[in-house]
Order: C-alpha cells, then structure tokens, then sequence
C-alpha cells in the first residue's frame, strides 16, 4: 500500500499537487493509510480523487485513457503506468513503467506479460478533484445512479402515475366484460350508457395522465443528458492537446454525441421499458384471478415471442454494422470526390469516380437490403406470434367456457389483456440486443470523460517576459520517435529569434513545447526562471500566440474572430494589428470586408489570406511572445515585404520567435537556432553560424543556388 501511495503522488504531481513522500511515510507509518477506504480519505483531503478499478491486460493495450496509473503489485510494492510502448508487428506488447522508489523516474519497459505475473489486475486511477461531484465520478454505469437519485421523487411520482395508468386502462376491459356478461342478457342500456360515461371519463383521464407520464420521463431523461453532454464538453476542453493527435476527429465527435444515444437508451428502454413493465403488477395478478392456465399460455407466448425477437435483432445488428461500413465506403468515395472535385477533374478521373461509387453504391444498397429482409422477417415473425397468441387464447379459452370455467366476457377480458402483458415482456427481452450499441456509446464517451486532464487553474500567475530556458529537454512520440534530443538553450526576452532546419527536424514541436501545447518528456523547462510545472497553464497560455501554417477560425464574420481573443480591443488597437499584419492591404479584396462570412478553415478566403488573418488575430491579443511557424511561405513576395517590414514593429516589446525556411528573411535577426533530426546543430547569429554550423551553411548555399536560378531563369 506505500509504494502505491508514493506512485499516486507522482501521479498527482502532473497535476500541481506536491505530495512530500516522508510525509505519506509517516501518515502510513502512524496507521493514517492502512486499508483503501484510508487511502482514498488521505488523497482526498489533499484535492486528489483517487479510485480502484479492477481492469484486463487487453484493457491496458486498447484503453490508452486510463494512462497514467498506478498498478500494486502482488508483493506489495507498485508501478506507475505511463503507456503502452510502441512495437513492431509481430512484437509481444511491453508498457512504460516508473518505479515510485526509484529516486531517478527512470522510464522502464517491461513485457506486458511479465507486469500480469506480477500484477494484482487492478489499477488504481487518480486526478485532481474538479470541486463537481458529477465530474468527479468515473463515467459507468454506476455515474447515473446518483443522477437518478437526484431526481427520485419525481421518479416515484412517475411510478405512481404509472400504476393509475395501467389501472384506469383495465376499464374498458372491464366494460366489455360487463357489457356482454350483463348487459346484452339483461338489455340493460341505462347501465351500458352509465358505463360508457364513466369508460369515457376514464380514458379521457388516461390520456391526460399518458401525457404527464411522458413529460416526467423526457424531463429527467434531459436534465440527465444536460448534465452529462455539458460535463462532457468541459471534459473535452480538459484534454491534453496530444490526446487529439492521431485521434479520428469522427470518433471525438461521435463521444460527445454519444449523450443523446445514452438518452434515447435511458428514456425510452431503462425508465419508459421500467415503467411500462409496472403493467405487469396489474395485468398478472388479474390475468391468474381470471385463470392459471390462460396466465401461463399468454406468458409463454410473451417468452417466445421476446425470445424471438431477441434472435433477429441480434443477426440483424450484424448485418447493420456491415452496412453500415458499406455505407462509409460509399460516403467516402462521395467526401473524397466533392472535396477533390479540382483533382478528380485535372486528372481526368471522372470514369474512375464513377465505377467507383457506383459500385459502392451497389454494394451498401445490398447490404442495407440484407439487413431490411431480417427486420422485415422480425416483424412477419412477430406479427405471426401475436395472431397465433390470439387463437390459442381463444381455443383454450372456448374449453374452458364450456367447461363453465370462465364466462365469455371473461375470455374477451383476457384476449385483451394478453396484449398488454406481451408487450412490455418482448421490449424488455428485445432490448437486450440494443445493448451493444449503448455500450459503444458509453466506451466512447468514457474515452473523453475518464481520460486525464490537463492540469488547469493553479499554479504561479505572472507577466511573462519571454525568456526560455530547456536544459536536455526531449520530446518522445512513442519509443523510437524523438522530435526533440536532449537540447539545452536559453532564449533572450525581447529579441527576434528564428528557428531553421530541415524538413523533419523539430522546429514545430520546439514552438508547439514553448506555447505549452506539448511538454517535454524528459529535462527541464523554465519561463523567466519558472518551471514550467508551476505556472498557471491558462493564464500562461493567454499571453502566448501561435500561429500555424494551417490556422483555424471559428464560425462567423472576419471582425469576430479577431475580436474573440479580446473582445475589449479598441479600435485604435485593432486597426494597428490590421496594418502590421497586411491584412488592412487585403481587405477590399474580400466581398464585405470586415464582415464577411468565414468557417472555421476560411475556406472562402485564399490561403494568403488566411495566414495574415491568423496573424492579425494573433497580434489583437497583444502577446508577450509571439510564435510564426512557416507564415511567410504562402504569402506572394509583396506580402512577404510588408511582413518583413513590419516585423520590427510587431516584435517591439516582446519575444519573436520565427521559424522560417527563407533564410533571406531572418539573416537579420538576434539570435538563429538551427536545429537538424530533432538535435540542436547550431545557435547564433547568421555570420557566426555560416562560419560553425554545416547545417546551416548548407541551407545557405542552396538558398543561394536556388536565387542564381530563378534570376537566371527571368
């Protein structure tokens, strides 16, 4: 239990929360941390949600979410989990550990299989209490069990309307039971106008309850949905940024969305299936008053029928889910030629697009009419049972009428009693099979919401200046992949920097590590003195601005999406970013100025355009430190000159850092970081580096011999 407490605080401490282990020692050495329900109490107190879940080696290779953790082991001692280690095909998966009681959290691979020899199967998952109770809990299926309880009187008033509903709608059974029983012997039609009346009244007072019933279900059902899709979203704000890299944007939407599926399931299946099977509290017994026999027939038709139902359903989501991936394939063929409509036609592949969606086209209809034939066979099915149901009750029940057993109107009661019995027995029964596709949205949204947050509101809060400081800094995708190699540099405040190299070489990574989007994995980082683990992640953030090469936008007018970063911008402030960034030169060449129209890639706008909207955003935030990665490369040579002009005044005040294949454009700048397969092969000045770096001079002399060429070509 020790070494899981110490690896839990070093879990916690990617969150802000520095937990000394001389102290866990004590608190375990004193009896504080004896047991788990004490072990969640200590990290509790301390703003640590800490939480034992039992999990399968298989979890571990497909479940990347629940990385890091802590896993005990059976003789007592723990690992921290930090990820499954990247292999080749035919390699035996390993995974990165970190031994708690290794002072130097040297990152260890191991074999999966020899941690399970070791392992107790189960880990032990932490993160930092959110202060909400419903975002605190791990999402299961226990998540909507307090969520429910929130709602447990209406819930009850929903099952006493419920039980009133099923009651008042045995009254018409009744009536024709009286009417034939009675009645028609005794042509008594003063009683059969009484019982109209009060059948009518009844069914006029079922309705009105039908609809409140309805009303209470939907309204839990989304006050539920409400608290889950927003909580959802803050969950996905949370994630790290590198949570979303290699993610299939699809799959991300498709989790969030996932709340309305969960929905659907919780209010037509789980409270609408729940309450319509308090029918059977009413039917049952009345139907056994009535006769064992016909009890015991309509109930094994219910069974059969449920079963039956159950059987298809379950070769038809077979055959949905192969239509379905039909039907992507066909989608795809029409995405890829809509969005490449310029392609397909430079290239002549009209006939090649054509034969292709057309036989996607052919296969996916297939497909969807396979899967069409076993739900129309489902429902003859079923349709068949139901009037097969119908006849057996009224055989067995003309015996047992003669056998003055039952009376006719008796037999009429329970032919339409039948019904009302079967039915919320097959939807109990058939739902079963929709289980697989709410629990896919669960693992979905699970994969969001039990993820580990980025760390966010604590830490240090200050005006940065813009001085970087990396000593052996490394960033690892994976194993064998480093996009940074132990680099050590100091970057000045207030100066123009720029980073040059190769294609491949690291010189986004080091922008995307300096605007806090990627943490090294190894060395430390420090902003004015400060380690970057100590600063306020969000606040840092906000005077940072990175601009791609790819920027992105959000819906609305161009005004808006500059006024979003600070919507106090003057306009006095805005103007002058408009002027610095070029974007004022570009403006009456954009239909409304201002106020057109972009999505969030401006695809409207010429890619030129985009980039010195980017820009001007980035400068209408006022940053302290300004990031340009590749921005002069689509720009055409008279914007590259009002940018190039411009750069003294936009890097006045604060720290410019450039990255830049165009050494013409920075070989004024303070200071030229080279760098070449993720490694720092150089840093300095441009005269200083022509002489000591081969990297960089190289870069040179092609740039040089591609300048000879294109004067020579003109």
């Amino acid at each position: 239990m020790l070494q899981t407490a110490l690896g839990s605080a070093l879990v916690a401490r990617q969150y802000g929360i520095l937990l000394a282990a001389d102290s866990i020692e004590e608190d375990f050495a004193s009896g504080e941390i004896r047991d788990r329900d004490s072990f969640i109490r200590f990290f509790d107190k301390h703003g640590v949600l800490t939480r034992f879940k039992r999990v399968k080696g298989k979890d571990l290779e497909t479940r990347g979410y629940i990385f890091p953790c802590v896993a005990p082991l059976q003789d007592g001692g723990a690992l921290v989990l930090a990820g499954m280690a990247p292999r080749e095909e035919g390699e035996a998966p390993a995974i990165a550990t970190i031994d708690p009681a290794d002072p130097s959290g040297k990152v260890e691979v191991i074999p999966l299989d020899d941690l399970q020899a070791r392992w107790t199967g189960q880990v032990v998952l932490v993160t930092r209490r959110s202060g909400q109770r419903s975002m605190d809990r791990p999402f299961d299926w226990d998540w909507f069990i307090p969520e429910l309880h929130r709602y447990k009187w209406l819930l009850i008033l929903t099952l006493l309307v419920s039980l009133i509903l099923h009651a008042l709608s045995f009254t018409p059974i009744i009536f024709i039971q009286i009417a034939l029983d009675k009645v028609i012997g005794y042509k008594a039609t003063s009683t059969l106008a009484v019982l109209t009346g009060g059948v009518l009244l009844a069914l006029m007072f079922n309705g009105l309850l039908g609809y409140v019933r309805e009303y209470l279900v939907r309204f839990v059902s989304a006050a539920i949905e409400a608290r889950l899709s927003g909580d959802a979203f803050d969950k996905l704000l949370a994630m790290p940024v590198h949570m979303f890299q290699g993610q299939d944007a699809t799959s991300i939407e498709e989790g969030i969305q996932g709340a309305g599926t969960l929905r659907g399931f919780l209010a037509r299946k789980v409270l609408g299936g729940l309450f319509d099977l308090t029918s059977l509290l009413v039917f049952l017994p009345i139907l056994f008053a009535y006769s064992i026999p016909m009890a015991l027939l309509v109930i094994g038709f219910a069974v059969v029928m449920g079963g039956a139902s159950l059987a298809f359903k379950g070769v038809e989501k077979g055959r949905a889910r192969a239509a379905g991936q039909k039907e992507h394939v066909k989608n795809v063929v029409l995405r890829e030629t809509v969005a490449g409509i310029d392609t397909v036609k430079t290239l002549s592949q009209e006939t090649t697009q054509r034969r292709a969606w057309r036989q996607a086209a052919a296969v996916a209809i297939r497909a969807q009419g396979d899967r069409e034939k076993i739900s129309a066979m489902s429902n003859q099915v079923n349709s068949v049972l139901q009037q097969a149901m119908t006849v057996a009750i009224i055989f067995v029940g003309i015996q047992l009428v003669f056998g003055g057993l039952m009376s006719a109107g008796a037999l009429i009661a329970v032919n339409m009693m039948g019904s009302r019995v079967v039915r919320p027995i097959v939807q109990a029964i058939s739902g079963i099979a929709e289980l697989d596709r709410v629990k896919a949205a669960m693992e979905q949204l699970g994969m969001i919401w039990n993820s580990q947050p980025e760390r966010a509101g604590f830490g240090v809060q200050k005006t940065i200046q813009g001085r970087y400081e990396l000593v052996h800094a490394s960033v690892e995708f994976g194993e064998h992949v480093k996009a940074l190699d132990n680099i050590t540099l100091t970057i000045p405040e207030r100066r123009k920097i720029a980073v040059v190299g190769p294609a491949g070489s690291g010189k986004s990574t080091l922008l995307r590590v300096l605007q806090g989007l990627t943490r090294p994995t190894s060395g430390t980082f420090e902003v004015d003195g400060t380690p970057f683990a100590n600063l306020d992640l969000e606040q840092f953030r906000k005077q940072v601005a990175l601009v791609t090469s790819r920027p992105s936008f959000f819906t609305g007018t161009i005004e808006e999406n500059l006024r979003r970063v600070r919507p106090n911008v003057s306009k006095r402030e805005l103007e002058e970013a408009l002027r610095l960034s070029g974007l004022s030169d570009a403006l009456p060449r954009i239909p409304h100025g201002l106020a057109a129209q972009i999505d969030e890639r401006a695809s409207t706008l010429p890619n030129a355009f985009r980039q010195i909207l980017a820009i001007a955003r980035a400068l209408v935030s006022d940053p302290n430190v300004l990031l340009l990665d590749e921005v002069f490369a689509v720009l055409d040579k008279t914007q590259q000159l009002v940018l190039h002009l411009n750069l003294d005044e936009i890097a006045a005040n604060r720290t410019l850092i450039l990255v830049s294949q165009d050494i013409d454009l920075i070989d004024d700048f303070h200071r030229i970081i080279v760098l070449d397969d993720g490694n720092l092969a150089g840093d300095g000045t441009h005269e200083q580096l022509l002489n000591s770096c081969a990297t960089y001079k190289e870069m040179w002399m092609i740039e040089r011999e591609l300048t000879w060429r294109e004067h020579k070509m003109s």
